[in-house]
């Protein structure tokens, strides 16, 4: 399973990464950045994991990085002025709260679940204001050339599946370890719907700039 992971992982990466001058908006081309850095990130935690070594604290570095990013690019995509004043501001909170639980709450050296759960909720969140503002455009758009769409629905699937999850993580590690490793089977499942979806994203970016964008003028 880890194996199928990161074979999705880094076919995104390369993905993104041979249709990057294709992306649009602009800011969808730190896809390609964020990606490389998670990649990094994961092999480290990979390895300390096989050493025997804690890696909760470079998940949690996962978590900063991840949410962070998400959120600036649900600001950026929202066109609503009210929804994006809104956007804005929670980006500008989650940080914060993320380094209040991190510091007070739950410390370096566990897996920081509050902060990951409210990440997800506050993406499920911002995708469904991107998907209203799509259904409510006087012209609904080519989605085969509509990144952000395939990308979001990815996302979706991903943080919905983790909320619940993740909300009872450490519980279930402490009490119930077989059931949490089964959890975790779920979670890398999720990925690799997460990456496919993106994959899509960035195939329809390229898809947007090719002979096709021709016929829609």
């Amino acid at each position: 399973m880890d194996f199928i992971y990161f074979f999705f992982f880094i076919s995104s990466s390369l993905v993104a990464a041979l249709t990057y001058r294709f992306l649009s908006p602009y800011y969808l081309k730190g896809f390609l950045w964020y990606l490389i850095t998670i990649m990094f990130l994961e092999g480290w935690g990979t390895s300390l994991a096989w050493q025997g070594i804690n890696n909760h604290w470079v998940y949690n570095i996962f978590i900063f990085v991840e949410f962070n990013f998400l959120n600036y690019i649900y600001y950026r995509t929202i066109r609503n002025r009210r929804l994006k004043m809104v956007a804005g501001v929670y980006s500008l909170a989650y940080p914060v709260y993320f380094l209040i639980n991190l510091i007070g709450v739950q410390g370096w050296q566990t897996f920081n679940t509050y902060p990951y759960v409210v990440g997800c909720i506050g993406i499920v969140l911002m995708v469904v204001k991107y998907f209203v503002e799509l259904l409510i455009d006087p012209v609904f758009p080519d989605l085969k050339r509509q990144p952000m769409f395939w990308i979001s629905t990815g996302l979706l699937f991903y943080c919905l599946g983790n909320i619940p999850m993740y909300g009872m993580i450490n519980y279930l590690i402490h009490n119930f370890p077989v059931i949490a490793r089964n959890f975790f089977i779920i979670g890398m499942m999720l990925n690799i719907v997460k990456f496919t979806f993106y994959i899509a994203g960035f195939l329809c970016g390229a898809r947007a700039h090719g002979p096709l964008k021709r016929s829609s003028v």
